[in-house]
């Protein structure tokens, strides 16, 4: 078991404990005296522009929104039933989110915390689903999709990316389209969680008022049930230069003076 490393940042007075351990999870421990709110963040180095890859040598697409539509499905368990009333039971709040390079798992508790950290950590490390399921699950995306269409904020940020990086998956949705989700099936959402949700592609932050030592021994425990993969995946590259094109971002119609 690799030793707790701690190191002081004096600009923002905080202390952060942190450590890789022996199956290559990242841990980053951060004690805040006296707060009564606990919290744990778990972000997977998988986010919306990671939908082609190469594993092995051999170049993988997919389709845009994956890593989003697998966000949403890790929320059920072998059951079919949402994890997210396991957490309702201690006391925790659950939530996810979804960027364009990483997904991140988190919940805040006051009580029964090693309980939600150990139910965070199981939930994440294993997929199961039907293709029933995923069906179902594309209409509740597509309606989030259709949603945010709705906000003018987002289609304006939406539309300055689409006219910066044209033609590539920087300029998409982080959820994808309609046409995208459709094209996911049970085995890509498989194949990326057996690729990227593995302990060296994932960061543990974890926040609150308690043993330093106790927790990081809970977190140890936990994961030496994990087994490391031998699977080799190597990113995309995306262009980050700015690209613009002819276009504007909304067309304005004026009326003309009397």
């Amino acid at each position: 078991m690799s030793a707790l490393k701690k190191r002081y940042y004096q600009k923002i007075d905080e202390e952060i404990y942190s450590a890789t351990l022996d199956n290559g999870l990242s841990l980053s421990i951060i004690k805040k005296k006296g707060f009564l709110e606990k919290a744990a963040f778990l972000s997977i180095n998988f986010g919306s522009i990671d939908n082609c890859y190469y594993l092995d040598g051999e170049l993988q697409t997919y389709p845009a929104g994956i890593a989003h539509f697998l966000e949403h499905k890790l929320f059920e368990d072998e059951q079919g039933k949402d994890v997210t009333l396991d957490f309702v039971k201690l006391g925790a709040d659950v939530n996810a989110f979804t960027t364009l390079d990483r997904t991140t798992y988190y919940f805040s508790t006051l009580d029964n915390f090693e309980e939600a950290l150990g139910l965070l950590l199981k939930f994440t490390s294993g997929f199961t689903s039907s293709e029933k399921s995923v069906n179902h699950e594309k209409k509740i995306i597509e309606q989030e999709i259709n949603m945010y269409q709705d906000d003018p904020d987002y289609r304006a940020y939406l539309g300055c990316l689409q006219n910066l990086y044209p033609n590539t998956i920087l300029g998409q949705d982080i959820a994808g389209n309609n046409e995208s989700i459709e094209k996911i099936t049970v085995e890509d959402l498989k194949n990326n969680f057996d690729c990227f949700y593995r302990p060296e592609n994932c960061h543990l932050v974890l926040v609150g008022d308690f043993d330093v030592d106790d927790v990081y021994t809970f977190v140890n425990e936990r994961q030496r049930r994990l087994t490391e993969l031998k699977t080799i995946v190597e990113k995309e590259k995306n262009s980050l230069r700015p690209r613009s094109k002819k276009g504007t971002i909304f067309k304005w119609r004026c009326l003309s003076p009397n």
